[in-house]
C-alpha cells in the first residue's frame, strides 16, 4: 500500500512516493522567484540532487554545499553572504537535519541585523526578530528522523566555545518543579570506543558483504614470496566524510589497500604505491558541487 497526504504543521506539509515532482510548484505557491539551493557536499553531487535542482531550472537556482555535519557559524554567514550575493529571496533546503538546519538559518538571518546568537531559544529572545524580514522555505528531509523540516529552531555549533544548547520539556504532574529553580542536569552520552578508520575508497561493498584487502607475504606456486592482497570482511560503523569506522576485520599495523580494490582477488599481487594519499576531510566538497 502506497502512502500519501497532504496537511499543515502548521505549513503544508507534502507527504508520499513521487512528491518532490512537486517542488517547483511548492517553491512557487511561496513566491519564491528566485531560491537558493543548500544541502550537504556529500548529497550535492548525488543524481537525486542533481534531479531536484533540474526541477527550478527557470528560476535562477544556485546551489550552496559548504556545510560541516554538524555545523558551525561560519557555514550560516558564508550562507547569507552568497544568499545576498546572488539576489536570493527563498531557500530551498535538502538533506538531512543539518543541510535544513543550516538552510532555515540562512533564510533568517538573511533578512536580520543581529548575530544569530541573539536569537538563541531562550526565554522571549524569539521577540528581537524582524518577521517581515525572514525568507520562505521550502524543506526536503531526504532522512527519516530529524525533524528539522517542521521543527522552528536550527541547531548550530559555537566554535567559540563548542557548546550546543540544549532545551528539554519535562513532566511535571505534582508541581514540584517552579521556574527559576536550579536543576542538576546529566547528559547520557554514548559510550566512546576505538576503532580503526579507512578511507571510504578502501570498503569492497557487496552483496555477500563489506570487505578489505590487507596486503601480506604471500607464496607463489614455485615457492617464491610476493606481496599480495588477502579479502577480510569487515564490519563498519559511523562514516564521516572520506572515512569509514571498521569495527571489526582488521588489526591496528595492518597494511589496507586503498584504491582499485574491485579490480583484486585473493592473491593478486600488489606493488605499494603511497604517492597518492587518500582523502581525510570530514566533510568533502564534490568537484562538481
Amino acid at each position: 500500500m502506497q502512502l500519501s497526504g497532504t496537511w499543515n504543521y502548521p505549513t503544508s506539509v507534502r507527504f508520499g512516493a513521487g512528491r518532490i515532482a512537486e517542488l517547483s510548484a511548492a517553491v512557487r505557491e511561496t513566491g519564491i522567484t528566485r531560491p537558493m539551493f543548500v544541502t550537504d557536499p556529500n548529497l550535492a553531487g548525488l543524481p537525486m540532487t542533481r534531479n531536484a535542482i533540474g526541477q527550478l531550472t527557470g528560476v535562477g537556482a544556485s546551489l550552496f554545499s559548504d556545510i560541516r555535519p554538524n555545523p558551525v557559524e561560519a557555514n550560516i554567514s558564508d550562507g547569507v553572504a552568497a544568499f545576498r550575493d546572488g539576489g536570493h529571496d527563498g531557500v530551498v533546503a535538502f538533506g538531512g537535519g543539518s543541510a535544513l538546519d543550516v538552510g532555515k538559518l540562512i533564510a533568517f538571518a538573511a533578512g536580520q541585523t543581529r548575530p544569530i546568537w541573539d536569537f538563541e531559544d531562550v526565554g522571549d529572545n524569539w521577540r528581537r526578530a524582524d518577521p517581515a524580514r525572514i525568507a520562505p522555505v521550502v524543506a526536503v528531509p531526504t532522512t527519516a528522523g530529524t525533524g528539522s523540516e517542521v521543527g522552528r529552531a536550527g541547531v548550530v555549533v559555537d566554535e567559540k566555545t563548542r557548546n550546543i544548547q540544549a532545551q528539554a520539556t519535562l513532566a511535571n504532574p505534582s508541581g514540584l518543579l517552579r521556574a527559576g529553580m536550579f536543576v542538576q542536569v546529566e547528559a547520557v552520552l554514548p559510550e566512546s570506543s576505538h576503532v580503526i578508520a579507512l578511507p571510504a575508497s578502501a570498503i569492497n561493498h557487496a552483496p555477500y558483504g563489506d570487505s578489505v584487502y590487507v596486503v601480506e607475504e604471500m607464496k607463489g606456486p614455485d615457492g617464491s614470496t610476493y606481496r599480495g592482497a588477502r579479502q577480510h570482511f569487515v564490519k563498519l560503523g559511523p562514516a564521516r566524510g572520506d572515512l569509514v569506522a571498521v569495527i571489526s576485520g582488521v588489526e591496528p599495523g595492518q597494511e589496507v589497500v586503498t584504491s582499485g580494490v574491485f579490480k583484486l582477488r585473493n592473491g593478486s599481487a600488489v606493488q605499494v604505491n603511497n604517492d597518492v594519499v587518500p582523502g581525510d576531510n570530514p566533510a568533502p566538497r564534490p568537484q562538481d558541487s
